[in-house]
């Protein structure tokens, strides 16, 4: 099978799967500029990036000096994250993708376990999705 990016052999791997999987394209392993849907430049995370994070599962693309995440942890939806050097230039990112500020939320992982899920990750000995199949 074809990794490409990672977007669908990592989610499999970290549900128990074994996925063999080769990837050759240049853009899908190192990532690579890509257009928004009102025409912004934003960068596409490849998957040697991808597979850094693998303590969640992490869809990165960078837009600026601002980093957006897929997130996809144990238990609570997927999130989208956004990582910036400051709120203003975190606010113009939202705002060049569509997004509504007003639904932010602000915090660690942590925060949002407590929140979502009502556990308290920081107190527990390991972080495992539960419905794996092994």
């Amino acid at each position: 099978m074809g990794a490409s990016d990672g977007k669908f052999v990592l989610p499999l791997a970290a549900a128990g799967h074994r996925v063999p999987a080769i990837e050759r394209d240049p853009f899908a392993l190192h990532g690579g500029p890509v257009r928004l849907p009102d025409g912004t430049e934003a960068r596409s995370a490849g998957l040697i990036e991808r597979l850094k994070h693998r303590v969640g599962l992490l869809l990165e693309w960078q837009l600026g000096d601002v980093a957006f995440d897929f997130a996809t942890w144990p238990d609570p939806p997927t999130f989208l994250e956004f990582e910036g050097p400051d709120e203003q230039s975190v606010r113009q990112a939202a705002e060049k993708a569509s997004l509504d500020y007003t639904e932010a939320r602000f915090g660690s992982v942590d925060a949002i376990y407590k929140s979502e899920a009502s556990r308290d990750i920081l107190a527990e000995p390991t972080l495992l999705f539960t419905d794996a199949v092994r």
